[in-house]
């Protein structure tokens, strides 16, 4: 197999593979199980067994944390149409949920973004220091 395709893998899933995870690691496995509950909030500690496993002496919610922000480091590297929202339920446990992202909306350009948009008017008889000084009005 290609070493460049290896997210393409019969045993990668597929939003292993838009995330780019590599096989067999802690960020593809909780890319797994939130893809899994797509749309739902899920309990750390339920991810914590998910990724590190049942018996893990290494699980932890900072180590989960870290992964977490690895994963959002994936999401506005390849600008996936994800977000990862953390929150707490109603017993106070903090959850954490892969959703879609919020449609970015497309602003018109209204200014001139050109070569001469950011230049002063040439008044002749002025050095340019001072043309771009009148036109700030100091």
């Amino acid at each position: 197999m290609n070493s460049s395709r290896w997210y393409l893998s019969r045993r990668a899933t597929k939003i292993a593979a838009e995330f780019g995870c590599r096989p067999d690691t802690l960020r593809e496995r909780l890319v797994n199980a939130l893809g899994r509950r797509y749309r739902k909030q899920v309990a750390s500690e339920q991810l914590i067994k998910a990724v590190y496993g049942a018996r893990s002496k290494h699980a932890s919610h900072g180590s989960l944390m870290m992964i977490v922000k690895g994963a959002q480091s994936m999401i506005a590297k390849r600008k996936l149409p994800y977000v990862i929202k953390k929150e707490r339920n109603d017993a106070g446990a903090i959850t954490l949920g892969l959703y879609p992202a919020a449609k970015r909306l497309l602003r018109k350009r209204t200014t001139d973004h050109g070569p001469r948009a950011n230049k002063a008017p040439d008044v002749p008889g002025l050095p340019v220091t001072q043309q771009r000084r009148s036109l700030r009005g100091t």
